[in-house]
């Protein structure tokens, strides 16, 4: 009896301290993955905050090497015309206005809770967030035309952590508009295609009609063109990506800002309508998976529609 009481008394001690070393292992990964996403959260915030007062703000959110798609469909890469002089860094600053020459007040009336996924071992984060955007401006001082309205912004990014502070790596700004503005903006134009340069984009690029096949399991969010098509849930971005895959859509140019084994893919893309095509630019945020890359958050806008979205 002694020492079945010895050999039950020993046992569930050596399990015990294992099993305190494993549960003190996953419980310091688990936090440390919510001091990032927390981290990794108030980035957001401020880099959104941050995007409609001064351009010194703007900046301090950004790693200096940033690629910014705008709100609508340029790009701008690296650092923006903020100089050492402190009145130009510090005047009145947004990107909304920097993209589109809509000058006037801009506010932001609500801001959704980022959907964001950080992979710490790689220092690197995921996030979309869905923001309310109200303009009520012109276009120039030159021109006699009041341009008011509001439109949901989507705001997807990839953003990197580098000696314990987190900034933006790459970003997209997409104005969101219905159907009908969408159609509005068809054209007749001739296809210029542009071959992928590396082995991200390669695959990515062969993802059309194929988008739902290639979801990640840590996905967190896919964005459409029209202001409810936006999805959080794995259910409902499978849906989203299979409708998406019913779409004559064609990738004609991709390219990837790469850190480590995560990107950020944005290029042009073609939607046919009839005999005209409606130009989109589709940003995609991948992570490595194994030997291939699977996508974590969509985000397609409507090239040159920012003025349109906010159309009453």
């Amino acid at each position: 009896m002694i020492r079945i009481r010895r050999t039950i008394a020993v046992l569930p001690l050596r399990v015990c301290a294992l099993a305190c070393v494993l549960l003190g292992a996953v419980a310091g990964s688990a936090a440390a993955d919510q001091r990032s996403a927390a981290a990794v959260e108030k980035l957001v915030r401020a880099h959104v905050a941050a995007s409609i007062t001064t351009e010194r703000a703007f900046l301090a959110t950004l790693t200096d090497d940033a690629h910014i798609t705008t709100p609508e469909g340029g790009i701008d890469i690296g650092a923006l015309a903020c100089t050492d002089e402190p009145d130009p860094c510090d005047a009145s600053f947004n990107i909304y206005e920097r993209a589109s020459s809509i000058f006037g007040t801009y506010k932001y009336g609500a801001l959704g809770k980022p959907a964001i996924y950080v992979d710490d071992a790689n220092h690197v984060a995921f996030f979309q967030v869905a923001v309310k955007l109200s303009v009520d401006g012109s276009r120039g001082e030159e021109m006699d035309v009041d341009v008011r309205g509001k439109t949901t912004m989507r705001i997807t990014g990839l953003a990197t952590e580098r000696d314990g502070a987190w900034k933006v790596a790459a970003v997209a700004y997409a104005p969101s508009l219905s159907e009908r503005r969408l159609l509005a903006l068809a054209e007749r134009t001739k296809a210029h295609r542009f071959a992928p340069a590396d082995a991200v984009t390669k695959e990515v690029a062969g993802w059309v009609g194929h988008l739902a096949a290639h979801i990640s399991p840590h996905a967190i969010g896919a964005a459409g063109t029209a202001p409810k098509e936006l999805a959080t849930k794995p259910a409902a971005m499978t849906q989203l990506a299979q409708r998406w895959d019913q779409l004559p859509l064609d990738l004609t140019f991709v390219s990837a800002v790469t850190r480590g084994d995560a990107a950020m893919v944005w290029g042009t893309a073609w939607r046919k309508v009839g005999d005209k095509v409606v130009r989109l630019i589709p940003t995609i945020l991948v992570e490595r998976d194994g030997g291939s890359w699977r996508w974590v958050a969509i985000s397609w806008e409507p090239y040159l529609g920012f003025e349109q979205a906010l159309a009453r």
